[in-house]
Formats: C-alpha cells, sequence, structure tokens
C-alpha cells in the first residue's frame, strides 16, 4: 500500500516536471522568435536607411564634375495632374505629345510614322469605325512641324483617292438634318460631312504650301514643303477625284503654278508636269464637258485677276480642249416635211406591256446612272466658246493700248483663234477684225521706212521683221480669213467683210518672211540653244508646232483658193514675190513655195504665162520691188504685174536640189 502511494506520487511529480519543461521550452521559442523578427525589422529599417531619398517635386539631373568630386544638381520636377485623363482620341495624341516632349529625335520620328501609319491603316480597313483618325491626320498635315506634316501629306494622298466617290456628295438641307433614320444611315452621314470637311481642309493645305513655294523659295523646307504640295494635287488631279466636290480649288492648284515663274531651277519639271496634267485632264473630257468648263473659267480668272502678266503656256493648254472637237457651229435645219411610215409590227397584248415595262426600265436605269444627254453638252461647249473668245479678245485689246501687258501673249491669242475663231459667233467677228488690224498696224508703224533720217540713225535700221512679228502677222491675217471663211460658206454673215487690207500686207512681208532664221523651225523642232538667251531652269512646254513657211501656205491658200480675193492680176504680182522668196530659202519651203505656183497655174491657165516670156512687151508702166528708193515701202498697188519677168527660172534651174531643179524646169515645159 504504502509502495503503490509512493509510485503514485513520483508518477505525478515526474508529470508537472514534464510539464513545466514542456512550457519553458516553448517560452524559449517565442523568445527566439521574437528576437528573430525584431533582428528582420532591424535590418529592414537599416535597408531604408540606407536607400537615396526621392522628393516628389525633385529630379536629379546629370551629375557634375566639379574638380575631382561628381556632385548632383537636382532640379524641381513638374507637377502633373495625375487625376486628367484623356477623354477622347485627339486629347489622347495631345497627352502622349506633352509625355513624349523628352523622347530622341529618332525615336520620335519612328513614333511619329508608327502612328501615321496605323491611322492610315485603320481609315482603309474600316473608314466609318476610324473616322476620327482622318481628322487627326488633317490636324498633321496642317501642322508647321516639317516631318509630320510630310508624312501626312504623303498618308492622305492614297486616303482621299481609295475613299472618294466618283461624284459629287450633296449638302445635306435643314429639313433633311432634322428627319429621324437608321443607325447605319446617320453613321454613314456623319462620316461622308467629316470626310468632305477634311478633304476641304486639306485642299486648302495644298494651296497654301503651294503660294509659299511659288512666292518665297529661299527656305528648303518650303520648296520640299511645295514640290510635294504640287505633285500630290496632280495625283488627285488624275484620280476619281476631278468629279469629286471642290474640283474647282484642285484644280486651281496647278493652273496657278502654270502661270508662275519662280526661281527653284526644279520648279521647270513641275511647271510641265502641271500643263501635262491639265492637258490630260482636257483630252479625256470630250464625253461631258464640264470639266473643261470649269479649267476655262479658272483660266480666265487667272489672266485677268493677275492683268495679263501670265506665261503663254497657261493659255495654249486650251488648244487641248478635245470637248470643242465635233462643234457643229452652223446645224442644220431640220426638214418640215413628212417623214415616210414606218412599216408597224404587229405585237399582242401581252409583249406591247413587256414592250412598256422595258422602256420603262431603261428610263430609270438613264435617270440613275444620270447619262450626259446632248443638250447639257451642248450647253457646256457654247459656255466654253463663249469664254474662250472674250478672253482672246480682252487680250487682244491689251496688246493695242498704251501699256502692252498681253503683249507676250498675242502669239498664243492668235494661236487658239485661229483654231477656235470660226466657232465664233457674227456679233464678234466684225470686233476680232478691228482689232487684227490694230495689232498688224502697230507692228507695221514700228518698221516703217516713211520716216526723217534723223529718226533711223536713232532707231537703227528699220523695215526688217523679228521671227516672232513675222509669226504674229502670219497668223493674223490667216486668223481674218478663218474668221471669214467659216461664215461665208455657211452663209450666215448678214454684212460684206473686205480682206484687202490683209491681203496688201501679205504682200508686203514676203520678202522679209524669206529672211527668217526660223522658216522652217517649230517650237518642238530639235535645235542648239541660243547662247545670247538668258539661262532659265523652265522648260516652255509650246502647243504651237506650225512653222512660218505652213503659215505662209496657208495664207496664200486662203487667199487664192477659199476667199473671193483671188484675181490674175494678184496672182501674178504674188507669183513674182514668192519666187524671189524661193531664192532665199531653204529647200523644203523652196519645193512647197513652188507646188503652189503649179496650182496657181492649174486655176489661172493661160494668163500667166507672159511671165516667162522675154519678149518685149508694149506697156505703160514698170515693175516695181518697192527697194529702189531708201525711203520707199512696198507698195502693190503702184506696182505693174504685166511689167515683171521671171528670170529667176534661170537660177532656180542651177539649184543644188535635185527636186528643185525638175520643179522649176516642170514649170517651164508647160509654158
Amino acid at each position: 500500500m504504502l509502495i503503490s502511494i509512493c509510485s503514485d506520487g513520483m508518477s505525478r511529480r515526474r508529470a508537472q516536471l514534464s510539464k513545466e519543461l514542456q512550457n519553458k521550452r516553448a517560452y524559449n521559442d517565442k523568445s527566439e522568435e521574437k528576437s528573430t523578427l525584431e533582428d528582420t525589422n532591424e535590418s529592414l529599417e537599416s535597408s531604408y536607411e540606407r536607400r537615396k531619398r526621392h522628393s516628389e517635386e525633385v529630379d536629379e539631373g546629370l551629375p557634375i564634375k566639379v574638380g575631382n568630386l561628381l556632385q548632383r544638381v537636382p532640379r524641381k520636377k513638374l507637377k502633373e495632374d495625375q487625376t486628367k485623363t484623356p477623354k477622347s482620341k485627339l486629347e489622347a495624341l495631345i497627352y502622349e505629345k506633352q509625355v513624349e516632349a523628352d523622347v530622341a529625335p529618332h525615336e520620335r520620328l519612328m513614333n511619329l510614322k508608327e502612328e501615321i501609319a496605323r491611322h492610315a491603316t485603320q481609315l482603309q480597313d474600316d473608314p466609318e469605325e476610324n473616322r476620327i483618325s482622318l481628322t487627326v491626320l488633317c490636324r498633321y498635315a496642317d501642322s508647321e512641324e516639317f516631318a509630320s506634316s510630310m508624312l501626312a501629306i504623303g498618308a492622305l494622298v492614297p486616303v482621299f483617292k481609295s475613299l472618294a466617290p466618283s461624284y459629287k456628295i450633296r449638302e445635306l438641307s435643314e429639313v433633311e438634318k432634322k428627319e429621324k433614320v437608321s443607325k447605319e444611315v446617320a453613321r454613314l452621314r456623319n462620316f461622308e460631312e467629316i470626310f468632305t470637311k477634311s478633304y476641304q481642309s486639306f485642299l486648302g493645305r495644298l494651296e497654301i504650301l503651294c503660294r509659299r513655294y511659288i512666292s518665297m523659295t529661299e527656305s528648303k523646307h518650303q520648296v520640299l514643303w511645295g514640290s510635294t504640295a504640287i505633285d500630290a494635287s496632280c495625283e488627285l488631279c488624275e484620280s476619281s477625284l476631278k468629279y469629286f466636290n471642290f474640283n474647282s480649288e484642285l484644280f486651281s492648284i496647278p493652273i496657278r503654278v502654270i502661270g508662275q515663274k519662280s526661281k527653284d531651277p526644279s520648279f521647270g519639271a513641275l511647271h510641265t508636269k502641271c500643263i501635262r496634267t491639265i492637258e490630260n485632264l482636257l483630252k479625256d473630257d470630250s464625253d461631258h464637258g464640264s470639266i473643261s468648263l470649269e479649267i476655262t473659267k479658272l483660266i480666265s480668272s487667272k489672266v485677268k485677276k493677275s492683268n495679263f502678266r501670265v506665261d503663254e503656256s497657261m493659255l495654249n493648254i486650251l488648244l487641248s480642249l478635245s470637248v470643242l472637237q465635233d462643234v457643229n457651229t452652223f446645224p442644220a435645219s431640220l426638214g418640215t416635211g413628212r417623214s415616210l411610215k414606218t412599216k408597224r409590227v404587229h405585237l399582242s397584248k401581252k409583249e406591247r406591256k413587256a414592250l412598256r415595262d422595258t422602256k420603262a426600265i431603261e428610263e430609270e436605269m438613264r435617270r440613275a446612272e444620270q447619262a450626259t444627254t446632248a443638250k447639257e453638252r451642248e450647253q457646256n461647249q457654247s459656255l466654253i466658246i463663249q469664254n474662250i473668245l472674250k478672253l482672246y479678245l480682252g487680250i487682244l485689246r491689251n496688246s493695242t493700248e498704251n501699256g502692252n501687258k498681253a503683249r507676250h501673249l498675242v502669239g498664243s491669242v492668235l494661236e487658239g483663234l485661229s483654231k477656235f475663231g470660226p466657232m465664233a459667233n457674227v456679233e464678234l467677228v466684225g470686233d476680232f477684225l478691228v482689232v487684227l488690224k490694230e495689232i498688224m498696224g502697230t507692228v507695221f508703224s514700228e518698221h516703217s521706212l516713211v520716216t526723217s533720217e534723223w529718226e533711223i540713225e536713232k532707231t537703227g535700221a528699220k523695215g526688217l521683221y523679228q521671227s516672232d512679228e513675222i509669226r504674229i502677222l502670219l497668223l493674223c491675217i490667216a486668223t481674218a480669213f478663218a474668221l471669214i471663211s467659216n461664215h461665208t460658206e455657211s452663209g450666215k454673215l448678214p454684212f460684206s467683210v473686205d480682206l484687202s487690207y490683209f491681203v496688201d500686207y501679205l504682200y508686203k512681208i514676203l520678202a522679209d518672211v524669206s529672211l527668217d532664221p526660223l522658216l522652217e523651225l517649230s517650237s518642238k523642232s530639235l535645235r542648239l540653244a541660243d547662247p545670247l538667251e538668258e539661262a532659265s531652269g523652265v522648260k516652255k512646254v509650246a502647243v504651237n508646232v506650225s512653222t512660218r513657211s505652213e503659215l505662209l501656205l496657208r495664207c496664200l491658200d486662203f487667199v487664192f483658193f477659199r476667199s473671193k480675193n483671188g484675181s490674175v492680176t494678184r496672182s501674178m504680182l504674188f507669183m513674182k514675190r514668192i519666187y524671189l522668196l524661193c531664192l532665199q530659202t531653204a529647200e523644203k519651203t523652196t519645193n512647197a513655195n513652188l507646188l503652189f505656183v503649179k496650182k496657181l497655174l492649174h486655176r489661172y491657165g493661160d494668163t500667166l504665162k507672159s511671165l516667162w516670156s522675154t519678149n518685149d512687151r508694149i506697156s505703160s508702166e514698170s515693175y516695181y520691188l518697192g527697194y529702189e528708193h531708201e525711203f520707199m515701202e512696198v507698195c502693190m498697188e503702184r506696182t505693174s504685174a504685166y511689167g515683171a519677168t521671171l528670170w529667176e527660172n534661170v537660177l532656180l534651174d542651177s539649184h543644188y536640189s535635185v527636186t528643185t531643179r525638175e520643179l522649176t524646169k516642170s514649170l517651164m515645159k508647160k509654158q
């Protein structure tokens, strides 16, 4: 019993000791854990203490070396409103620009290229959804930063070419804007409105750059900007945008370049490109005439606003009008007789109904396609002719005034008038003839020999005409006959016109024509550059390809074969002059003139044989060349045709050209 009690006490004591030991161990573990945590906190605090302290308002720049020490200079950092977030893509773009202000230039350029390409791609994929991208690109194009503007212009050209339709978008009225439409229609209308406004803004930007390029070419950026704008406008003119809205603003850009001059050497290529662009537009517009009418109005307005100080190539462009090729100035009157009855085809009731339905469908399709009617085309043709002839008449009248501001345009006007003059109304024929007489009188008065000897010594040799003056005189004569011949042949001229004035002046200049060194050369003939001319980087594109020799033959043909001004006496006088001319001219012109003499002989026959005869003839008058005295003018009325002899045959019989010798011998054998 005692032993059992002792064993129980010992077991209790042992259990108590083990429990105390466990408590002690748990306490020690907690103390160790606490000490470890304190050590960790101390290490973290020390690490934070060792870190560099940055203030939110301080930004360290690059260190500065002072002696052997490096000193860091902190600067205040600008506070940014972090709570403000961009609400639209446009604000996001501005925000990104502010953030990326410190980016390197090459990185900024790469980011700009990527962004512009992204906007252009989005417009190509889904233009209605990404219409804000069009506004962003236009803002880039309007910026004064060179890189962004150039890249945006280059990206917008293909975008407009691919998205623009081949018709004009009509502006919505106030009633249509208030109407309730579906979401798709409203979305399309919104896109069309943004597209037209962006396109108008883009054209305005191109026009501004073009003006800067023409006015001030000292800056390299202005030259590149201007050349890019001109190239872009020419590319847009050749696309479907020529039928789109604001086509007059688009055409005015190359027309402005054509009429101006620039000191930049690269301007010549751009000038030629603009000319070719407008010429192609006029050549391709043969079916309707609306584009030709718009271009004609712009050219006429440009010439008048510039006070006739434009390049002559602007007027030469009008010779490329294709819509006027089939103009019938005097249409035949419709017959009033009864038309023959056509054989009727018997149709059943169903067939007649089907035929009516087919005609209705065809009529509806014609209206849907907006086919151009013949009446609209004729209206465009009449308006084009009216604008051109008014412009020509204004230039010719201004050239005869004291200022002579339009004197350099007379040649181009006469070239165009010889082509479009027969289309003029009867009311304008008299005005044109009066102006042509004044122009010829001005040229002849400047070279008149009927003056005092003191004046001749002062002004130099007179009586000799320059090449351009001979061309103007020949064009005046050819134009005058062309104006009258068309109306005379159609019987629409209510009054008689005496053209002997032009015949007399043609006779006077025949000898001077032979002295022209450019008689067989046109504007497109290959030749060496004149070393006396001023060096110019602009290569003029001339439309006139008629030589002086061709103009002379045209005038002679008008006098003797296409009008009633030819006679036996005049033919004898002109034949003597033509033989004198053949002694001085080149081979081709000589042969052409001899062929014309052969044509005269065929018309007038034996009445001209006396010119080849050397026998003595009884005549009370002598033949005067007009050069026998110092102050004697050439006058056809003082000259006796029956006293002339064609002794030039002997000299032409010894001509170096075989063809000329054969022609001369054939003419002599016929007599």
